[in-house]
């Protein structure tokens, strides 16, 4: 899969196959080199930003496997490799899904180290941390009622958001790459 990116970048051929990948170790109790295994996703993912979300839901089956310090330690340099590439919000927002639901379980000192490698520029990304964020430019709009619906930032469902499974579903993933 890594040599077919290399060779063919943004092919939508490879993600039929990470999907594959992903089902296959979905229920595996151990799983042997993790690292080595991040760092193929990673450099798949790095070549082609259609696999972020296939990415993301097959790092957050990796990482369960790790303790709180080796988690922190794969964001930090997943984190730092990717901000060399422009235009990653989307990335950001599918990583700050895994670190929302594993929050609840890192070690404080954990989860401020993991939360400062992981301030997202995003705008929904500062909604979901609470912050204010523009996400719609509607200064062109005159009417004053459907500017205001637009600026609401009270987009986020904490309730969902709060009952997430660490571990991204495949059919969680299906929904932000089925277009047809």
């Amino acid at each position: 899969m890594y040599r077919h990116c290399k060779k063919h970048p943004n092919s939508g051929a490879i993600i039929r196959p990470l999907e594959d990948f992903q089902s296959s170790i979905q229920g595996v109790k151990i799983i042997n080199d993790i690292y080595p295994l991040i760092s193929i996703i990673s450099g798949i993912a790095l070549c082609n930003p259609r696999t972020y979300t296939n990415f993301s839901a097959i790092l957050s089956v990796l990482i369960k496997q790790l303790n709180d310090e080796e988690i922190g330690e794969i964001f930090a340099k997943i984190v730092k490799k990717f901000k060399q590439i422009p235009n990653t919000e989307y990335l950001d927002i599918w990583l700050q899904r895994i670190y929302k639901t594993l929050r609840k379980n890192l070690k404080s000192g954990q989860n401020a180290a993991l939360k400062k490698s992981l301030e997202q520029n995003a705008p929904l990304c500062k909604l979901v941390n609470g912050e204010e964020a523009l996400i719609w430019n509607s200064e062109w709009i005159s009417d004053e009622t459907l500017r205001g619906m637009l600026d609401n930032p009270d987009i986020i469902n904490r309730e969902k958001l709060d009952k997430l499974n660490p571990v991204i579903d495949i059919e969680e993933i299906r929904v932000c790459t089925n277009y047809s």
